[in-house]
């Protein structure tokens, strides 16, 4: 153990005491938490604003700042971005009860078309939302959907259904669920089916019930997706990058205030130590950008930050109190990226400061899946689970200031230790092995945990491989080559398919049975030039060997067949 690094990562952690403050970023995080941050929308511009003008008037001199925005068809052409979309009022009535977009901002579903006045219907609840003839037999309905929201209204709207209400068993049964369409602007001029969301336990009793619903909504043109970004040191340097998404609807507390807050602090912490001298001046350029998510990152490394970004810290949901959620924990690089410097430099800060050791595998879900899919070296620190995730409940009554200063202060030390060439420990990678080859042991997968113990240690510079490992296993003998067609897979945002063409992709991939961060991490291979036998075994060392060849191959076969990714 490296005692001189783990003295260095407390001893600048410790120097940003007097520097960051929680009650600073709560406050930013509840002014952000007014706005309704929906992705080309007015609030969200509004939101960046606000926030430009207090890191201009707070932060030092040492400190540069700038904001721009992506209009119109900005960046690839394999990436659709959202149409420009604000909503003004909006509300259903059911059994006598009428609910509103005031109390409940999640219940129109993000880029949802106005109503044309009033709908009145029955609701009908169809057993399987990417089967086209249940909107084809119940044109006349409102249509309850349960799951698959987005292909679902898009089937709906092709077949003239006049609306949908949107419930997720899996959010908080007694919120409005955040439901985002994500309409494009093609698609913005031909669709008028409004949709709505409504709670699980309502959604359980309102089969054959009469509604009435209303929106008030502009959809269609190019929108705008605003992007913040600071820098200390030069312009056009490389550097570690501290990262957030700043989109969601209103309040979006934990999800994600709590981040864009949090990384905000960071930065002026650091800022603000490094004009007064407590710490020295770093060697490569601290940067710190606010994007929207998925597209500002997916955007940003096809121009501007793509050489720029050296490390990158992504800070999403990090500030939910512990009665609602665990502490937040380092997400680390996956397998198929191999080590990780930013994540070996978070687990010292926290191991020499005794904030907590919580280390998990990789997640899939935020814009470190970009990072990582563009060959860049990134993790991201969150909260899982999240009671109030994705519903109007995630409000700012929920967070606890003492872990949003937490979280910006070990952010602050994190990309300082970057910027200074900080030697980590390794402790992380260790701890991470053990993870996940405790977690086949607790599920009784003896074979996956000795494939990991002969896999993982090498392939993250842990340590030797482990005794009781076994060293030729692999399932498939495959030399071909797996190669991207698109950088980084994002769902509707990046897969161009009719809403047919998406329901019978999405109905196969279902088939398959692999989880979505498995399939993320394919993407991340095929940017690295990875052999099918190699991706193989790598992710059978992590997800487990029983049936994960046959399952892994047709993935691959169906990537290959819609043009994601090519095999030669």
């Amino acid at each position: 153990m490296k005692i001189d690094s783990l003295e260095e990562a407390w001893r600048t952690w410790s120097r940003l005491a007097s520097y960051a403050s929680g009650r600073r970023a709560y406050r930013l995080l509840k002014m952000i938490t007014l706005y309704h941050r929906i992705q080309a929308s007015a609030g969200l511009k509004e939101a960046v604003s606000l926030i430009e003008r207090i890191l201009i008037d707070e932060a030092p001199d040492n400190v540069e700042v700038y904001s721009f925005r992506y209009t119109g068809k900005a960046g690839p052409e394999w990436l659709n971005l959202p149409a420009g979309w604000d909503v003004y009022d909006a509300w259903i009535e059911v059994q006598g009860m009428k609910y509103t977009y005031t109390q409940h901002p999640t219940l129109p579903a993000a880029h949802t078309p106005p109503s044309d006045g009033t709908i009145h219907g029955n609701v009908v609840r169809i057993g399987d939302p990417l089967d086209e003839r249940e909107y084809e037999k119940n044109r006349d309905k409102i249509i309850l959907v349960t799951r698959h929201h987005r292909i679902a209204y898009r089937l709906a709207a092709e077949n003239g259904v006049p609306a949908v209400l949107l419930a997720d068993p899996s959010k908080h049964h007694d919120s409005f669920p955040y439901i985002g369409l994500f309409l494009t602007r093609e698609e913005a001029e031909k669709y008028s089916t409004v949709a709505a969301t409504i709670p699980w336990r309502m959604a359980e009793g309102l089969e054959g019930k009469s509604i009435s619903m209303r929106v008030d909504s502009d959809l269609g043109g190019p929108g705008e997706l605003p992007v913040l970004a600071a820098w200390i040191g030069d312009k056009d340097g490389e550097g570690p990058l501290l990262a957030a998404h700043i989109c969601h609807p209103a309040p979006g507390a934990n999800d994600n205030a709590s981040g864009s807050s949090a990384v905000l602090e960071a930065f002026l912490a650091l800022a603000s130590a490094i004009e007064e001298g407590a710490l020295r001046e770093p060697d490569y350029t601290i940067r710190l950008a606010l994007i929207p998510e998925y597209t500002g990152s997916i955007l940003g490394m096809e121009g501007w930050l793509g050489n720029l970004a050296a490390w990158g810290l992504n800070l999403d949901m990090v500030g939910r109190a512990g009665e609602y959620s665990p502490e937040p924990r380092l997400v680390y690089s996956p397998v198929t990226a191999g080590p990780s410097r930013a994540g070996d430099v978070y687990y010292d800060v926290l191991y020499s400061t005794e904030a907590g050791m919580g280390i998990d595998y990789y997640m899939a879900g935020s814009d470190h899946d970009v990072l990582l899919a563009y060959g860049r070296d990134a993790v991201m620190i969150n909260q899982w689970p999240d009671t109030y995730y994705h519903t109007d409940s995630d409000d700012a009554d929920t967070i606890s200031v003492e872990r949003l200063e937490k979280a910006a202060r070990n952010a602050a030390a994190t990309i300082y230790l970057l910027a200074t060439g900080y030697q980590p420990t390794g402790l992380s990678r260790s701890r991470l092995v053990e993870e996940v080859i405790g977690g086949h042991i607790k599920r009784g997968e003896v074979e996956a945990a000795r494939l990991a113990a002969s896999i993982l240690p090498l392939r993250y510079n842990a340590s030797d491989k482990l005794e009781g490992a076994v060293y030729d296993w692999t399932p498939v003998r495959d030399d071909r080559l797996i190669a991207r067609k698109i950088p980084v897979y994002a769902g509707l945002l990046t897969i161009s398919l009719d809403p047919p063409g998406m329901a019978e992709y999405t109905r196969r991939l279902e088939a398959i049975g692999l989880p979505r961060d498995l399939l993320s991490e394919v993407f991340i291979a095929a940017g690295r030039g990875y052999r099918v036998d190699r991706l193989h075994s790598e992710l059978a060392a992590v997800y487990g060997v029983r049936g994960l060849s046959e399952k892994l191959e047709a993935l691959l076969e169906l990537l290959a067949e819609y043009g994601m990714i090519s095999l030669s």
